[in-house]
């Protein structure tokens, strides 16, 4: 497998989409072969060999020093990848057989296979839903817009780098999931430390809800959980993490039970449950049979707990040294911000809540300009690992 093949493999893989960090993208490739490092290097650095390569990848380097982020480019239309640039009106409107289209000065309507969108392009070629959709509302035309409409998706003819979508309006389903997950990295372990202290089990009336704080110490409205419009989806949603819940849960076989990463999601699904428990309790209206079973299991639901924080317990030191081991294999890579190789002179510093390397200076710089780790973006005051390295280091 090449450099070039892996990459493509690696973003691919993203089930956000074909996009990543720079700095997750270079340690997911030194996982995948040891080789790759000299050859990044050969070529002068990773952002050099991405530079190299263009017609691949859209490295996005308008950002903070560990924040750029590499996107797949999407296959270019036939007409443009035999003019060698972008679709013009003209390319959309030919024919794939007879290479002749209409003038770039009229409208032309087409619309890609199995896509419900229709798109016209004019003379800026601003991409819009075509009045009476299937399912779509009228859309204004383009000249109205302040600017033009971005899409991610891949489909052969689109050639449109993919961006985070937009926040949903309200009432529509919306997660507020952030996550910088790679294949060389694991979950931050202060977020568990985090449940772990801030856990109070309410033993007092069977009536008063445990004080539950959120692990990451958000509102509400931008917790994990998803948000639904209408009871009926509510009731499916409730009913899915049910059965997620129930199947997760049941595992209960040794190996399951040493498994520090599948433990926290254990954890995470009784904490669901449980502020499910709370939010009942603190109705006044009628609850359903569901919602009574959902009541009634609150006293297991807290053990249960209970037995799965003393699990963590145990098993976030051998976490701990497991991760410390795999980090020395690669005690040598480059700095994950600046992307630049060790040397004596600027000694390396490490961080084991989210398992990268990172320069002194870098790290230091990034903390005191955002407050936040650099690469799993944990509060300051939560990532307690890096405060402790960094004092270390000082």
């Amino acid at each position: 497998q090449t450099l070039l093949e892996a990459v493509v493999a690696v973003l691919r893989s993203q089930t956000s989409g074909p996009s990543m960090r720079l700095s997750s993208l270079v340690s997911a490739l030194y996982e995948v072969s040891a080789s790759f490092k000299d050859e990044i290097k050969n070529a002068g650095g990773a952002k050099t060999w991405l530079t190299e390569h263009a017609d691949e990848f859209v490295l996005e380097s308008d950002c903070a020093p560990g924040h750029e982020s590499v996107t797949l480019r999407a296959p270019l239309p036939r007409a443009a990848a035999d003019s060698g640039g972008l679709p013009s009106a003209a390319g959309w409107a030919a024919h794939p057989d007879d290479g002749e289209g209409q003038s770039p000065d009229e409208e032309v309507t087409t619309t890609p296979p199995e896509s419900p969108l229709r798109y016209h392009l004019n003379g800026n070629s601003r991409p819009h839903a075509a009045d009476g959709g299937e399912g779509l509302p009228p859309h204004p035309p383009a000249e109205s817009l302040e600017h033009p409409i971005e899409f991610s998706s891949h489909h052969e003819t689109l050639e449109a780098p993919y961006r985070e979508p937009p926040s949903l309006p309200n009432g529509a389903l919306h997660t507020a999931v952030h996550s910088h997950s790679t294949l060389a990295s694991v979950r931050p372990l202060a977020a568990i430390r985090h449940v772990a202290t801030h856990m109070e089990l309410s033993e007092e009336e069977p009536s008063s809800p445990p004080r539950i704080l959120n692990v990451d110490e958000l509102p509400e409205t931008q917790s994990c959980s998803l948000s639904w419009s209408g009871p009926n989806g509510r009731a499916a949603a409730d009913a899915a993490d049910d059965a997620a819940a129930a199947a997760l849960l049941g595992a209960s076989s040794e190996e399951a039970t040493q498994d520090p990463l599948l433990i926290e999601k254990k954890i995470r699904a009784v904490q669901k449950k449980l502020r499910r428990v709370q939010t009942i309790e603190q109705q006044a209206g009628v609850v359903d049979s569901g919602q009574q079973v959902l009541l009634a299991s609150k006293p297991r639901l807290q053990a249960q707990l209970s037995v799965l924080l003393q699990q963590w317990a145990v098993l976030e030191p051998a976490l701990l040294e497991k991760q410390e081991q795999r980090m020395l294999a690669i005690a040598n890579s480059e700095c994950a911000i600046c992307l630049e190789e060790y040397s004596a002179d600027t000694p390396g510093i490490r961080t084991s809540c989210c398992g990268y390397h990172f320069h002194n200076r870098c790290l230091q710089q990034c903390i005191d300009s955002t407050g936040h780790c650099p690469i799993c973006s944990a509060p300051k005051g939560s990532c307690k690992v890096v405060q402790q390295r960094t004092r270390q280091s000082s």
